[in-house]
Order: structure tokens, then C-alpha cells, then sequence
């Protein structure tokens, strides 16, 4: 049971990647299950990429959502509920 946000758990294998000019690529690939049907085996194909590059000279500034509650609109997050993996390493 995923008693955390209602957001299945899964392990996957993270790759951070640093490039000669300052940037950082991230890959997430997805462990698969074996023929047991236990999550074990890492994916050839990365869930998600990104490449992350810090800006220089970028301003700061305040932001809020809390205005939202005044013209209607409701900004919670919500996620629908998915099914349990079935993990190696039990489950949490």
C-alpha cells in the first residue's frame, strides 16, 4: 500500500552526466520485471532527460499562487491512483 501522496514507488537508476561547460544531463531509466515479475531489470530507454545548466546573472523574484483562491481557481495537485509495483526490495 502506498500510504505517501498516493504516488506509486518505484527504484530506477539515475545517470547525472557533467559537460566541460558547467551544464549537468540527467537521465531516470526504469527498472522492468524480470520473468518473475519482480522490478529488477534497468531500462535501455530512459524514462526521463533533462539537461540542467545554471544561469548566470538571472534575477530572483517572489512568486505565489496564493492569489488564485481570489478570482476561482483551485491550483491543488492531484493524482489518480495506480497500482502497486512489485519491487525486489518490498515494499515501503
Amino acid at each position: 500500500m502506498n500510504l505517501h501522496w498516493n504516488i506509486p514507488k518505484h527504484l530506477a537508476n539515475f545517470t547525472f552526466t557533467d559537460h566541460p561547460d558547467g551544464s549537468v544531463s540527467i537521465s531516470v531509466y526504469p527498472l522492468q520485471p524480470n520473468s518473475q515479475g519482480v522490478e529488477s531489470i534497468p531500462s535501455k530507454t530512459p524514462f526521463f532527460s533533462a539537461t540542467y545548466k545554471p544561469m548566470s546573472h538571472s534575477p530572483n523574484f517572489y512568486s505565489s499562487t496564493n492569489w488564485a483562491k481570489y478570482v476561482g481557481l483551485g491550483l491543488k495537485l492531484v493524482a489518480p491512483p495506480l497500482p502497486e509495483g512489485k519491487g525486489q526490495f518490498g515494499k515501503r
